[in-house]
């Protein structure tokens, strides 16, 4: 355990900055309140493949911004095996494509099933 939780850290400090990343479009949608949209994008240079797990990031430009947010980046561990994510990292960037002062948003969820059509649900087609 002590290996895994290391490698994952050793993996995230050394993963250049969200906005050096190459990203590649993914996916639009509409966040639950219905009226704010999003373009997503993930990083396919940086995916890394550790102990039956894929780790990658994920980008949303937001439209119109929200509360100072005009773009996140996420960071995933994905189970291809499961068919299941954790995001183990959120941060917040003042400007598109993760430029500008980051802000870290939360902490690590717990694992979740994408639901079909979603945005991790065409993540898990890129990936696994």
């Amino acid at each position: 355990m002590m290996f895994k939780t290391f490698t994952v850290i050793v993996a995230l400090v050394l993963s250049p900055t969200p906005a050096l990343a190459d990203w590649k479009p993914l996916a639009t949608g509409t966040i639950r309140d219905g009226i704010t949209g999003f373009l997503a994008y993930y990083d396919p240079d940086r995916i890394v493949s550790e102990n039956g797990h894929i780790y990658v990031w994920l980008l949303a430009n937001i439209y119109p911004e929200r509360d100072g947010h005009a773009s996140l980046a996420q960071y995933y561990q994905v189970d291809c095996r499961l068919v299941r994510f954790r995001r183990l990292e959120l941060y917040s960037y003042p400007e598109r494509m993760a430029k500008g002062r980051e802000t870290k948003l939360h902490d690590p969820l717990k694992w979740l099933h994408p639901s079909p059509g979603s945005t991790l649900d065409h993540l898990k087609e890129q990936v696994c």
